[in-house]
């Protein structure tokens, strides 16, 4: 049975050009590529740093993930500083969205796809170790980059 996808206008799915796995899983493996438009979403003063970072963010459209959060980082901010009654530090939330999902760069196409493999809304075993492991790859990113 074919499954249809609807997306918004002006956003685009492409394959890898290669890539080892089998046929079946590829479309796991499916990115929205990068386009200077999404920069736009990046606040001039984090910006050189978005770019510095750019090259690892390119794994599973995680640049995309990345520039498009901030398009609601001013209304995060704003509604949780109301919750809390407290003001939040913006370079921390900035520095967090940027390096969030960097981990993703450090696992290979077999772990990326496995990552995604999920039953119903819940995460299969396999999908949880690449989760733990981008997380901790992440952390040692993050640490270089700051």
């Amino acid at each position: 049975m074919e499954k249809e996808i609807t997306l918004p206008t002006g956003v685009v799915l492409r394959e890898p050009e290669s890539s080892s796995l089998p046929e079946s899983q590829k479309h796991f493996l499916l990115f929205i590529p990068w386009d200077d438009k999404y920069l736009s979403n990046v606040p001039e003063k984090y910006r050189s740093y978005f770019l510095d970072c750019l090259p690892e963010l390119g794994v599973r459209t995680t640049d995309v993930h990345v520039a498009v959060c901030f398009s609601f980082f001013e209304k995060l901010i704003l509604a949780y500083e109301k919750e809390i009654n407290e003001m939040i530090d913006r370079d921390v939330v900035a520095l967090a969205f940027i390096l969030h999902d960097i981990g993703w760069s450090r696992l290979n196409e077999k772990e990326i796809a496995e990552s995604l493999g999920i039953k119903g809304l819940v995460l299969t075993g396999n999908s949880l170790t690449p989760k733990e492991k981008h997380a901790i790859e992440g952390e040692k990113i993050a640490i270089e980059k700051l």
